[in-house]
C-alpha cells in the first residue's frame, strides 16, 4: 500500500510540474486522449499489434541488433508472435524473480516503454527505431552481465562462455565503431538509409540536402523529383518545401509554386513556413529579373495577409506596408503601418520605422493619424 501512495503522488506530482513548467500549457496528455478516443485514434486491435510488433521487434535488437538502419519503415509481423512471447516472459520474471538483474532488466523495460508513444502518437520520423534504444540497451547489458555473474558458479563451460562473450564484445565493438563513423557524415548516412529503406521520404530529403550541400545540385534535383506528399511521414511538407526550392534553384518558379500551392491543400502545421517559402521564392524570382516586382505583387500581399490573419504578427503588416509602398499603393501602405503602429509592441524594431512611414504617408496622402496609428 504505501508503495502504490508514492508513485500515486510521483505520477500527480509529474502532471502537475508538465503543467507549470511548459511555457505554452501541457498539450500532451490531450494529444494521446485525442488519439486514443478522437477523430486520430485507431482501431484497438491495430494498436494492440503495433504495439506486440514493436516489443517483438526491439527485443529481438537487444540481443541481436543487425541489420542497423537510421529509417526503418517495415516490420515483418512475425514480431507480433515474438511481442507476444516477450510479454508473457516479462509477466513471469516481473512477479517470478527478485534479483539485482531483474531489477536491471525490468529498469529497461520501464523506459523502453516510453518508444510505445512514440509508435501511437507518430512523434517522430519513423515510428521504429535502433536509437530509441541506446539507454535502455545499457540496463540490459548490466542486467545480462549481472545474471552471467550469478550463474558463472553453476555453469560447467565458463571457458567456453568467456569465449562467446568475447565474440559478442567484438561484434558489438565493430557495429558501434563503424555506425559512429558513418554517423559523423550527413552525406554517407542518408546514402546508407536510402539504400536500406529507399522509400523513406525523410532521408531522400535530407540526402538530397546533403548532396546539394556538397556541390551537385543535379543529383539533388532528380532526388527532390521523386518526392510526393504522404500523409505516413511526419511534416512531409518539409520535403515538399525543399522540392520547391530546388525548382527555383533551378528556374523553375512555376513548378515550385505549383508544388507549395499543392502542399497547402494538407499544411499540418506548417502552413506558416509553406507560405514563407513562397514569399522566398517570389523575392527570388524578382531579384534574379526573371519577373518584376509588380508580377508577383498580387501573390505577396495574399501570402502575407495569411501569415497575419494566422499569426497575428504585426511584423507581417509591416511587411505588407513595404510591399504596397514599393508598388505605390500609398493608402494600403499607410493602413499596414497605421496596424504595426497600434499592434506591435514599444520596443519592436520595426515600430519606429513604421510610425515614420505612417507619418510620412498621412502627410502626403493629407490625412492625420492619432497616437494609437489610426486614420481620422
Amino acid at each position: 500500500m504505501p508503495h502504490c501512495m508514492v508513485f500515486g503522488l510521483a505520477g500527480i506530482g509529474y502532471f502537475v510540474l508538465r503543467r507549470f513548467a511548459l511555457y505554452k500549457g501541457d498539450h500532451g496528455i490531450a494529444r494521446v486522449v485525442t488519439h486514443v478516443t478522437g477523430e486520430k485514434s485507431f482501431d484497438l486491435m491495430v494498436n494492440a499489434q503495433m504495439v506486440l510488433k514493436s516489443i517483438g521487434f526491439y527485443a529481438k535488437k537487444l540481443v541481436m541488433p543487425f541489420p542497423l538502419n537510421f529509417g526503418i519503415m517495415h516490420v515483418s509481423d512475425i514480431y507480433i508472435l515474438i511481442g507476444l512471447a516477450v510479454c508473457c516472459c516479462i509477466v513471469w520474471f516481473a512477479t517470478r524473480r527478485r534479483s539485482l538483474a531483474g531489477y536491471f532488466f525490468l529498469s529497461a523495460l520501464a523506459i523502453a516503454s516510453s518508444t510505445l508513444l512514440i509508435l501511437l502518437l507518430r512523434i517522430t520520423w519513423t515510428p521504429l527505431a535502433e536509437r530509441y534504444m541506446y539507454i535502455p540497451a545499457a540496463f540490459f547489458v548490466a542486467g545480462s552481465t549481472t545474471m552471467i555473474l550469478q550463474w558463472q558458479k553453476c555453469l560447467l563451460y565458463q571457458k567456453q562462455l568467456v569465449a562467446i562473450a568475447g565474440v559478442i564484445a567484438m561484434i558489438a565493438l565493430y557495429g558501434t565503431f563503424t555506425r559512429n563513423l558513418l554517423w559523423q557524415d550527413n552525406l554517407a548516412l542518408y546514402r546508407d538509409t536510402v539504400r536500406k529503406s529507399p522509400g523513406f521520404m525523410p532521408a531522400q530529403n535530407e540526402l538530397a540536402t546533403a548532396l546539394k550541400q556538397s556541390g551537385k545540385p543535379d543529383e539533388a534535383l532528380a532526388i527532390y523529383k521523386t518526392f510526393r506528399m504522404r500523409d505516413d511521414v511526419v511534416n512531409s511538407q518539409y520535403g515538399m518545401m525543399n522540392k520547391a526550392g530546388a525548382y527555383a534553384d533551378n528556374n523553375d518558379f512555376a513548378g515550385a509554386r505549383s508544388i507549395l500551392e499543392d502542399t497547402l491543400k494538407t499544411p499540418g502545421k506548417l502552413e506558416a513556413p509553406i507560405l514563407e517559402k513562397m514569399l522566398e521564392i517570389n523575392k527570388i524570382e524578382v531579384m534574379r529579373g526573371k519577373a518584376t516586382g509588380s508580377a508577383v505583387y498580387s501573390d505577396s500581399v495574399k501570402r502575407l495577409s495569411r501569415l497575419y490573419e494566422i499569426t497575428g504578427n504585426p511584423f507581417h503588416q509591416y511587411r505588407l506596408g513595404v510591399i504596397h509602398l514599393h508598388e505605390k499603393h500609398d493608402e494600403l501602405a499607410l493602413q499596414s503601418f497605421n496596424i504595426v503602429v497600434k499592434t506591435a509592441a514599444p520596443g519592436v524594431y520595426y515600430r519606429k520605422p513604421a510610425e515614420k512611414l505612417a507619418a510620412s504617408l498621412a502627410t502626403k496622402l493629407n490625412v492625420s493619424t492619432s497616437s494609437g496609428g489610426e486614420q481620422k
